[in-house]
């Protein structure tokens, strides 16, 4: 069986087969153990900006994204993109210019920490009709960062709505476990490096402040060494409003969704994600990314909801959700292939108990009645 039978979204394996026989059960189960392996050191690739610079990229299930910080000084036709630290001409004081005019600015205002952490933008330049992504690549939305979180988890953060009512995006929302993951082995404070397994290099180049809350005097540079944040092209308010959203991953531990990330008060971790809205002028970094049409074609499911497990990761049972009537039979089988349960469920019965599971990764095929069938990656801790 080939690689072109299979589409691995992370939590997915959809198979272009009409029967799967023992053989090719085993088959799948050895691609997916090197599944994340195959489809990150296999799919790599590079992309050069108008100032010929290259870029490092790596493909996460549908998406390729930089994995260096986007350091551009040129929008795509051309234009420069102004200092941060000048106005409007590129001289003078950095009090004197139009506030909603795109800029650009070095980490620690240090020209030499560049070529490394990339440059801090503010949010205006990822509006800008010249475009500061290379030509075919666009600046990520949360959901993209979503998506990039489920491919590593095996979560489904992306099948949720996070806007209101109102059509507002909340102001914070964390998710446990995904930076440490995603951060660089080196340069973060606090002995806090990550694993980058999924080499991702985030760098911690924090962020460069403008406004106080009243008006735009104050520069600074905040939270260097401890705090990586790279812009999404969304605004956090559906109307008005100076927010706008972030993809954060910091050392600094966040107690509540209703918190501030950024008060000294907190205690220090290094596992943490954020979707969160900052100030459209601060200076953050730009992580491009390019959908890939991908010659593997998925199955797609028609139903609005699929048969799904949760918790995942699970400990002492998981849920079958994504079905409201019927009967269903779950299949857990390990990377081996070996059959380890078989358990039936139904509406009203469907928590399934997996106490007797080792610690590890598990492959979940669920059918029930009037829905197509799911396999799903399950990790018990």
């Amino acid at each position: 069986m080939s690689m072109h039978n299979i589409y691995n979204s992370g939590e997915n394996i959809l198979l272009r087969l009409k029967t799967i026989n023992n053989k090719n059960m085993k088959q799948l189960f050895t691609l997916f153990a090197l599944g994340c392996t195959l489809s990150i050191s296999a799919q790599t690739g590079s992309v050069t900006d108008i100032d010929n610079n290259t870029y490092k990229t790596k493909v996460y299930n549908n998406t390729e994204w930089m994995i260096e910080n986007l350091k551009v000084t040129h929008y795509n036709n051309g234009d420069e993109i102004l200092d941060g630290n000048l106005d409007d001409n590129n001289s003078g004081s950095i009090v004197d210019y139009e506030q909603y005019v795109g800029r650009m600015m070095h980490m620690e205002n240090n020209s030499a920490n560049t070529e490394i952490y990339g440059l801090l933008y503010n949010f205006n330049v990822t509006e800008d009709e010249r475009m500061i992504c290379p030509a075919g690549w666009e600046v990520p939305s949360y959901k993209d960062f979503l998506e990039l979180a489920d491919f590593i988890m095996g979560t489904e953060y992306a099948d949720v709505d996070y806007r209101n009512s109102s059509g507002d995006l909340p102001k914070f929302k964390s998710f446990p476990e995904i930076g440490t993951k995603l951060k660089s082995k080196t340069t973060w404070a606090h002995n806090l490096e990550g694993t980058d397994e999924f080499e991702f290099n985030v760098l911690p180049t924090g962020f460069r402040n403008r406004y106080d809350g009243k008006n735009f005097q104050t520069v600074e540079y905040i939270q260097m060494y401890e705090t990586a944040r790279i812009w999404c092209k969304e605004h956090m308010r559906a109307g008005e409003g100076n927010a706008r959203m972030s993809m954060v991953i910091t050392n600094r531990d966040q107690p509540s969704d209703k918190g501030d990330y950024s008060s000294d008060n907190m205690e220090y971790n290094s596992s943490l994600m954020f979707i969160a809205g900052n100030h459209y002028s601060e200076g953050q970094n730009i992580r491009c990314i390019r959908k890939t049409n991908n010659t593997i074609t998925a199955l797609k499911n028609t139903d609005s909801v699929k048969l799904s497990v949760y918790p995942n990761p699970a400990t002492s049972y998981i849920l079958i959700s994504g079905f409201d009537s019927g009967k269903g039979v779950i299949k857990v089988y390990n990377l081996s292939g070996s059959l380890v349960k078989d358990a039936s469920f139904t509406f009203s019965e469907n928590k399934i108990d997996i106490s007797d599971l080792s610690a590890g990764v598990y492959i979940c095929n669920i059918e029930a009645e009037g829905k197509p069938k799911e396999t799903k990656k399950l990790i018990v801790k």
